[in-house]
């Protein structure tokens, strides 16, 4: 009498996790496309299928770790209290557009909104998940209870790009990206951004042994890429912002000695695409 209701189960599961990996084999297909094709078309249509299945995925497979999807950068913090999924797509040569999701431990899970900025005048601004300022994340510091520093990089267009360290509170329902935690002089910023040069190699980090955030101090300089103009270049020394009281103060000058390479103690963010090891369980 129960053989035909277990017979149906069966077939109910089967059918489920023939759909789940048929949707992993298009995900891995779809953002190894999107990421590595040669002609602009092809990476954005790709993206475009990607984008379609990744959200629906996360939300239904929220448990799943996503180390099978090397196309995204994952990150979480050390508390677990969340991760954060980010992916780019090159649509040309002069534009980057970025993509995220945001979810809880609790399952709960914001999708990531892109409004592109300049970087000109973010530096004092907040933002919610519906007007994010997009990044790829590499890298999260926790601050306290509920405020992360999130370390990430943009790829402006074809002459610049931006490294940034932005704070991401949540002590509200939805997060919030961008609180004054830097203290500059008489300014307090919510987020940190080095805006340099698409050919020099610029960081920005925390560097847990110090119990700082250290970047490299850029200058003025003409571009050495044909049609860039002035940029800004790293010139060997560093600056960095340590923890007071429950603020970041800045700190002008970390090295006496300017150094022609830095000491990089520990992993910085340098443009590559690794990603952290998840801690959201199993596939």
């Amino acid at each position: 009498m129960f053989k035909p209701v277990l017979l149906l189960s069966f077939l109910c599961f089967s059918l489920i996790a023939n759909t789940q990996s048929s949707t992993k084999d298009e995900l891995y297909f779809y953002g190894d496309v999107m990421l590595n094709a040669m002609d602009d078309v092809n990476r954005v249509k790709a993206g475009e299928k990607f984008n379609a299945l990744i959200f629906n995925y996360l939300e239904e497979n929220p448990q799943d770790s996503l180390d099978w999807l090397k196309w995204v950068s994952i990150q979480s913090p050390i508390d677990k209290a969340f991760r954060i999924i980010t992916w780019e797509l090159k649509e040309n040569e002069d534009v980057y557009s970025y993509f995220g999701y945001l979810q809880k431990a609790d399952g709960t899970g914001f999708v990531l909104s892109e409004e592109r900025s300049d970087f000109r005048d973010v530096e004092f601004e907040s933002r919610t998940h519906e007007d994010w300022i997009g990044a790829l994340y590499l890298n999260i510091h926790k601050v306290n209870e509920t405020d992360y520093i999130l370390f990430g990089v943009n790829h402006l267009d074809k002459f610049e790009n931006v490294k940034l360290a932005e704070v991401l509170s949540l002590a509200e329902d939805e997060p919030v990206f961008g609180k004054e935690l830097f203290q500059k002089g008489a300014d307090t910023r919510t987020r940190l951004v080095l805006r340099y040069a698409d050919d020099a190699s610029v960081s920005i980090n925390y560097n847990p042994s110090l119990d700082l955030i250290i970047f490299d101090h850029l200058i003025a300089r003409m571009g050495r890429i044909e049609g860039q103009g002035s940029t800004f270049l790293p010139d060997g020394s560093y600056e960095g912002y340590v923890p007071q009281e429950g603020i970041w103060v800045y700190k002008e000058k970390l090295y006496d000695h300017i150094f022609e390479e830095a000491p990089r103690p520990n992993p910085v963010l340098n443009g590559d695409r690794k990603k952290s090891k998840n801690i959201f369980g199993k596939n």
